[in-house]
């Protein structure tokens, strides 16, 4: 008994639910990747994705320039006052060169590399991910 055969002894009504049902489907498969796609590739800039874009950098930066190159003692000093790093400064040192990162596209403003700040505050036991890390946007001229 084929497939054909078994499709033809099922009554309207269900045949009328599978085609609703294979169509819901296809449609959460749709929405699902342009959801995706637009919150991956098609979403402009905001300060809170500056923001995690600029964390990201910062524990690049953290772990290859600031953990390895300060004492035990050091750190311990920095953990109240904090190590401040100008944005201009994070990028220049990882050699990061796409700026359109920082540019708030719905407001037409460009963050200030050299006004922004990024307070980097290391924790206790003061290993490669033990810190905090505060940002100050910037978007003035």
């Amino acid at each position: 008994m084929g497939i054909h055969e078994l499709i033809g002894n099922i009554d309207d009504e269900t045949k009328k639910l599978f085609k609703i049902l294979g169509i819901g489907i296809i449609v959460l498969i749709i929405s699902f990747v342009l959801i995706t796609l637009k919150k991956n590739f098609l979403d402009v800039n905001t300060e809170a994705k500056i923001e995690k874009k600029i964390t990201s950098l910062t524990k690049n930066y953290y772990k290859s320039f600031i953990h390895d190159k300060f004492t035990l003692k050091e750190l311990e000093a920095r953990s109240s006052e904090g190590i401040e790093i100008d944005l201009y400064g994070l990028l220049y040192k990882l050699k990061y060169t796409d700026i359109d990162d920082f540019y708030l596209e719905k407001e037409d403003k460009r963050c200030n590399l050299n006004r922004t700040y990024i307070m980097v505050y290391p924790k206790s036991p003061y290993g490669d991910y033990d810190y905090e890390i505060k940002i100050k946007l910037d978007f003035s001229e």
